[in-house]
């Protein structure tokens, strides 16, 4: 899942600087061909045609083109061993990179596709352009097009900008709104013990000054009418670190529970599920939502009381 969640985050982040990329190069071709209309009115005065005036124009921005995508591609391929043992110091993840012929060449000609089709848009209306008028400038510079482009180019950077910020905010300066959103609780240590020891492993363990909060909480699975689910028994859902109820209310007692995004279509606020383990089953009443990316909002929290009814 952490995997899938880097993989879109990248991927975002590669497609809006390729999206600007792309508009900032186009708005300079079509700027540079704009501005030597003239010279092209010229050639085609003294005999050049069309096809040859444009193939002119058009060829040194394809070839600069793929010389660029090539080099990045090679030297993304020089830098990823080094940036993949940053990510494994980070967060743990070991990432092997791989050569994909069939990326490599994605990753080039859809780039210079994009950089040829701007380029001979732009050169292309010297077929119509009569000789004279080119060289008077009568063609003009095409500035509502320009002016369309430079405001699209504008609004992807800010948008980079701003996923950038929120994503080194979140992760960097404020990693528990990262973690938060992952998880469910985070406890510092979790125990394990049997019903009839856990009496006394939670008044050992309050009466130790360097623990702030014991918390019973614990992870079952049931069954509802459409499948299975993941649940998460708590004592008290006030004293949770990791408040993931998100919309309504947690449950208050043994006969209330809140249920997972994935199931708030189908069961809102104040209807009934049905829930059942080992045999047997109980309804409850829907007091709120809760996220959970581990279980795909396949969840619910529920009091201690309502699961051994259930």
């Amino acid at each position: 899942m952490v995997y899938t969640l880097l993989i879109i985050i990248f991927l975002a982040l590669a497609v809006i600087i390729l999206a600007v990329s792309i508009f900032l190069s186009s708005f300079r071709i079509r700027s540079t061909i704009e501005d030597e209309l003239a010279q092209m009115g010229v050639l085609k005065a003294i005999g050049y045609t069309g096809n040859m005036i444009v193939r002119s124009a058009v060829w040194p921005y394809t070839l600069a083109g793929i010389a660029a995508t090539v080099i990045g591609a090679v030297l993304s391929y020089t830098a990823l061993p080094g940036a993949a043992k940053v990510l494994a110091i980070q967060s743990g993840f070991t990432y092997t990179s791989v050569f994909d012929i069939a990326a490599l060449l994605i990753v080039i000609i859809v780039p210079t596709f994009v950089i040829f089709l701007f380029a001979y848009l732009s050169a292309v209306k010297i077929y119509k352009l009569e000789p004279i008028d080119a060289i008077r400038g009568v063609a003009g510079k095409g500035g509502t097009g320009q002016n369309i482009l430079l405001s699209v180019l504008s609004a992807g950077i800010m948008v980079l900008l701003s996923l950038t910020g929120t994503l080194l905010y979140n992760i960097s300066v404020r990693p528990d709104n990262f973690m938060d959103t992952l998880s469910e609780e985070l406890p510092s240590v979790i125990f394990m013990a049997q019903n009839d020891k856990m009496s006394e492993l939670k008044n050992l363990l309050q009466g130790d000054d360097r623990v702030k909060i014991v918390l019973e909480y614990a992870s079952v699975s049931v069954s509802y009418t459409d499948g299975s689910l993941t649940g998460f028994v708590c004592e008290d859902f006030g004293k949770v670190t990791n408040d993931i109820c998100y919309d309504g209310s947690s449950p208050s007692n043994e006969e209330e529970i809140a249920v997972g995004s994935t199931l708030a279509e189908s069961y809102p606020i104040g209807s009934k599920i049905e829930i059942s383990s080992s045999g047997k089953s109980n309804v409850y009443v829907v007091t709120g939502y809760i996220q959970s990316v581990n279980h795909a909002g396949k969840v619910w929290w529920l009091y201690p009381q309502g699961y051994l009814l259930s």
